[in-house]
């Protein structure tokens, strides 16, 4: 017995009983032997350690304070169709389970169960969840189930969750404000990658709230994001492949929130075909674009009307774009260097496709897509309005 007390920084004494936090009274006056606290200053055993009486917390006084750092962290937002639930981490915690209740029923709505492993957790502060789907201007019962079932947990918490409950409600909806017209949203799919591609922008709204939700007779995987109306382009990454989910998109203006609308999409199954329509654009119709553009603004500096525009920064040289000959180094008019395939591979060649992974191909396309949003196009835009003025009076 004396090693297993030593373990836990113990000693072996003949006592009838073990002074502890449920029995402080018990001293030791002889009897069978057992493994006690060592130190007189600190004599009763509280399960993990030695602790003095005034250290020890009844179990109920363990998870009453638990329960007060809950609802004093819980923050609440609500928006006519979802609720985002964030509090901050408990420490000791193995795992949160999240839902919300029928307040006439107090049954689970289905759906609205998230869980979340404490090791898991990217947020070292925080949990959050946003759970979607639901009705405008309802009250539900959030329901908050906090288990600690890791080893340096305290013993007294180990057999049954700490539980809380609050009321919460969401919004009611706002006609006022600018729907997302469904017409004007275009969704580019990967096998692990969603992108929601706005056509044209609402300039009447502040910004976007974008929630991502996977569709299955599971509980729903809510991504909720709040994006300014400039960006134009949202990506959902590490998804799952041929998987349904649902993006749900309303305008915000001030606090208000427009009606949602929904997308139904599915994940692809494998990004064959979306790598080679990555390849078609990149290795001609991107190479052609650029060259076009150069000489048309060649041109017009010549006729004393085209200048640099400001503040514009040179993108970052591509150096990894496979191709059958050497990569060809252009400058072009504002002396930005670019690296050009003029043999292009073969879209089934093994050189091609050594490179083909779809995180090569996403991260491909993200560099290409940023120099023709942020270099590119806005020099294409302010050239051809060079262009219209010049030529108004002969038009």
């Amino acid at each position: 017995m004396a090693p297993h007390c030593e373990r836990r920084g113990l000693v072996k004494r003949n006592c009838g009983c073990v002074p502890s936090c449920d029995d402080p009274s018990c001293f030791c006056n002889g009897g069978q032997p057992s493994c006690v606290c060592p130190d007189a200053l600190a004599p009763i055993w509280n399960g993990e350690r030695c602790v003095k009486l005034e250290q020890c917390d009844s179990a109920n006084n363990v998870r009453e304070k638990i329960k007060q750092q809950l609802e004093e962290s819980i923050v609440v937002t609500s928006s006519p169709s979802t609720l985002n639930l964030r509090f901050n981490r408990i420490s000791n915690a193995s795992r949160y389970v999240i839902k919300l209740l029928n307040p006439s029923t107090n049954e689970v709505i289905k759906g609205t169960t998230a869980t979340f492993a404490d090791a898991e957790l990217q947020d070292r502060n925080n949990v959050a969840v946003t759970v979607g789907n639901l009705e405008s201007e309802t009250e539900y019962i959030s329901n908050f189930d906090v288990f600690f079932e890791t080893a340096t947990a305290d013993s007294v918490l180990r057999n049954t969750p700490v539980s809380f409950q609050r009321m919460v409600s969401t919004s009611s909806m706002d006609n006022s404000i600018t729907e997302v017209d469904r017409n004007n949203l275009t969704v580019e799919k990967l096998s692990n990658t969603l992108c929601l591609v706005f056509n044209k922008m609402i300039s009447s709204v502040d910004a976007y709230k974008i929630t991502l939700m996977e569709v299955s007779e599971a509980d729903f995987i809510v991504q909720p994001q709040r994006v300014p109306i400039t960006d134009q382009r949202i990506c959902f990454y590490s998804l799952k492949t041929a998987t349904e989910y649902e993006i749900s998109v309303a305008s915000i203006s001030d606090n208000l929130q427009s009606a949602p609308v929904s997308i139904r999409v599915k994940t692809l199954e494998e990004d064959r075909d979306w790598m080679e329509k990555w390849y078609k654009w990149r290795y001609f119709s991107f190479n052609q674009w650029s060259k076009m553009f150069d000489s048309y603004a060649r041109v017009a500096r010549k006729k004393n009307f085209w200048s640099r525009p400001q503040n514009l920064a040179c993108p970052a040289l591509r150096d990894n774009i496979p191709c059958k000959s050497n990569l060809v180094t252009w400058k072009d008019l504002n002396g930005c260097t670019f690296n050009l395939c003029d043999q292009a591979p073969e879209f089934e060649s093994r050189a091609f496709d050594e490179m083909a992974t779809t995180d090569s191909f996403t991260s491909d396309w993200e560099a290409d897509f940023r120099i023709y949003k942020d270099y590119l196009y806005p020099q294409w835009t302010a050239l051809l309005s060079a262009y219209a003025s010049l030529l108004k009076s002969e038009l």
